[in-house]
């Protein structure tokens, strides 16, 4: 679905969040549904004074909704190009708030430690490795009992930042991939069926064994779905994480905004200053009740949010 079509719901939804409380700004959001559960974590901890609602429309629109003024800010789990930059103007910031894992998911009960390489990735999205029994898969997982049953590819119907993560991971080791499926927010894959949005792939990974996906970290393992280890860049095998361990499906999540002067301007601009100092916090990433599916900022990539966040305030005032 493309950004313009997103908006009449997603101005409905914005429409009935403003008609529960009248005393206090709102600071609208939306973008990429991997960031959604922190976000929204953050948004139900945020003191205020206001609130914050945001809503997981999918990376690929969150700018053009910032442009039209239909949203406060979104939120992407890629950077702005320079043509996106250019386009946008010097009125926009862009900060990082956190890093958050992609997982390759599994409706496989019972086996854990999955391995997968990339080239098991490019056979299984692309429709060539037909079931999990398969010897290609057996011998990259030697002793785990893999079921005979069919391999179903569920990816999305919108764009999304964690298939260009996922793709580009691919595609950069395996030609084939490359040419037949390209890397980018909404993969030619050509097999397998697709969902809306994070939620509708996890429903249909969850209902169906065999089927194989890219979800948000936490959500996967929340959905009691088998998680695969990758390969790292030195080829070991690395379990997700979002901590830097070498992990390489990690995403770094941005904030976009160029909400003008007025209360909704300083209700974002301390939203984006709470994330960035007290948001940051082990409670908030764990340990604690908190899948550890996403990881704070490094000192430095806070100091540089920080500072980019003051002068663009400062512009706002």
């Amino acid at each position: 679905m493309s950004a313009r079509a997103a908006l009449v719901p997603m101005t409905m939804v914005i429409a009935l969040g403003c008609g529960r409380d009248h005393r206090a700004p709102i600071a609208r959001g939306a973008g990429g549904s991997l960031a959604s559960p922190l976000v929204s974590r953050w948004a139900e901890a945020f003191p205020g004074p206001g609130r914050v609602d945001y809503q997981p429309t999918g990376s690929e629109g969150a700018l053009t909704l910032v442009e039209l003024g239909t949203v406060d800010f979104g939120v992407r789990d890629t950077p702005l190009t320079d043509a996106e930059r250019a386009r946008a103007g010097a009125s926009l910031v862009e900060l990082p708030l956190a890093h958050g894992a992609v997982a390759v998911a599994a409706n496989l009960p019972g086996v854990s430690d999955l391995k997968l390489d990339r080239e098991l990735l490019a056979g299984l999205f692309l429709g060539e490795i037909p079931r999990w029994s398969d010897p290609r898969i057996a011998r990259t997982n030697p002793g785990k009992v893999l079921p005979d049953v069919p391999v179903l590819v569920v990816h999305r119907a919108d764009g999304s930042g964690t298939m260009r993560k996922f793709s580009e991971y691919v595609a950069a080791a395996s030609p084939r991939f490359r040419e037949i499926a390209g890397a980018g927010d909404a993969p030619n894959l050509g097999t397998g069926v697709r969902a809306r949005g994070t939620g509708g792939v996890a429903m249909s990974l969850k209902s169906t064994l065999g089927a194989v996906g890219v979800l948000e970290l936490g959500l996967a393992r929340s959905s009691g779905l088998s998680v695969a280890s990758l390969e790292g860049a030195d080829g070991a095998y690395v379990a997700p994480s979002p901590e830097g361990n070498g992990y390489p499906l990690v995403s770094t999540i941005y904030a976009i905004s160029n909400v003008g002067s007025g209360p909704r301007a300083t209700l974002v601009a301390s939203f984006f200053s709470w994330a960035l100092g007290e948001g940051q916090s082990a409670a908030t990433f764990g340990p604690g009740p908190h899948d550890p599916a996403f990881g704070p900022l490094t000192p430095s990539e806070r100091d540089a949010a920080r500072k980019a966040l003051e002068a663009w305030s400062g512009a706002r005032s």
